[in-house]
């Protein structure tokens, strides 16, 4: 399971949704500093969620 969490694919996805969540933040009129917390708690949340969602999918599928 860990295997997913840490895949290359998922990391890349999950700076991605960083970097588009600190974004829409920042358009959002939240300081530098709020945004900085926010993203801290948000990118390793969504990071495990979509690593152990990997997971269900390819056990599903018959890859794990």
């Amino acid at each position: 399971m860990t295997a997913y969490i840490f895949s290359r694919t998922n990391l890349i996805s999950t700076a991605v949704f960083a970097v588009i969540y600190g974004g829409v933040m920042l358009l959002l009129g939240n300081t530098p500093n709020e945004v900085l917390t926010s993203v801290a708690i948000a990118a390793p949340v969504y990071g495990v969620l979509m690593g152990l969602w990997n997971a269900w999918r390819a056990s599903r599928d018959g890859g794990g």
